[in-house]
């Protein structure tokens, strides 16, 4: 999976290229999600998107991590990384405690 975050206005990257990319991706039947900011350039400035973007990659991350960590992912990653406990762990529990904020308390 991928989440695409882009700036129309970005000076550095095009926002066509991340169209293509996107539009490539799901061609061959991969999962995209694409977040286009209309009033953006090469990075997230205003409070407004930010309060948009920083949800919306919680809620991706949870969607697409916690069941791969839930069905044995600690596993994988011990194997390649080692110590997954403690990096894998500390990961989440910030995902969380930022989606806790986000949804909550802010």
């Amino acid at each position: 999976p991928l989440l695409v975050i882009h700036g129309a206005n970005d000076p550095r990257v095009p926002i066509g290229e991340a169209e293509q990319i996107v539009e490539r991706l799901r061609s061959l039947g991969r999962t995209v999600e694409f977040l286009r900011l209309e009033d953006e350039g090469h990075q997230i400035a205003k409070l407004k998107n930010k309060l948009t973007v920083f949800p919306t990659v919680v809620r991706f991350l949870l969607r697409h991590l916690l069941p791969w960590a839930r069905a044995g992912g600690d596993d994988v990653v011990r194997e390649y990384c080692g110590r997954a406990d403690i990096a894998l762990d500390r990961r989440l529990l910030r995902a969380f405690v930022l989606a806790y904020w986000l949804e909550y308390v802010s």
